[in-house]
């Protein structure tokens, strides 16, 4: 079990160390192009409703501004999710109507749902968007290590659809995984999509 979480460590560090190098003008490239792709997803396009994050512009991740007006657009109903300064805490989500007055600053980085607004229940979500350090082929995911998503995703329906979503180079030929650690099976990049097979 050291030997994951220092393997962990290593892939967090690399992965950071590399996003640092992408260009601003090269990043809203990537972004545009990973946005045609995610939109086209046979089960994105079929979800009426789906749960997303908000990124965070100095980790370099894919912007989701645009993309959730464009899906708010169309009428699907958006979750994001609550995170809680506490780890112990449930994993949860709640249903935003509005990207810009909805989300507020939140615990570091990372923008949250404003008190108010009305908790997701799992069960309700079609498909969701997670954002992760690497990949790879397999589905396995790299976190940051806060573990929302390995303990919120098994909360979901068996049908839920569990997109990744990253950049070409954060896909890396095998994450390290503990036992507890949770899988994707689409991974979308600014390249390619990636079909992982579903349990």
């Amino acid at each position: 079990m050291i030997d994951v979480v220092a393997q962990k460590i290593a892939v967090r560090g690399r992965m950071r160390s590399s996003l640092r190098t992408v260009a601003p003008s090269r990043l809203q490239q990537m972004c545009a192009a990973l946005r045609s792709r995610v939109t086209g997803h046979p089960a994105l396009k079929r979800a009426r409703t789906i749960m997303l994050y908000a990124a965070v512009e100095e980790w370099r991740e894919f912007e989701t501004a645009a993309l959730a007006e464009h899906l708010l657009g169309l009428g699907c109903a958006l979750a994001m999710p609550r995170f809680q300064s506490v780890a112990a805490a449930p994993p949860a989500a709640a249903w935003i109507e509005d990207w810009h007055n909805d989300l507020l600053p939140g615990i570091g980085l990372v923008r949250r749902p404003r008190d108010g607004l009305r908790e997701a229940d799992p069960a309700d979500i079609d498909a969701i968007l997670i954002p992760g350090l690497a990949f790879d082929l397999q589905g396995r995911r790299l976190g940051r290590g806060g573990g929302f998503y390995d303990r919120f995703l098994p909360r979901l329906r068996p049908d839920a659809w569990r997109i990744g979503i990253c950049w070409e180079s954060q896909i890396v030929d095998e994450v390290p995984v503990e036992p507890h650690d949770q899988r994707v099976y689409t991974v979308v990049t600014e390249a390619r999509l990636i079909d992982c097979g579903r349990p």
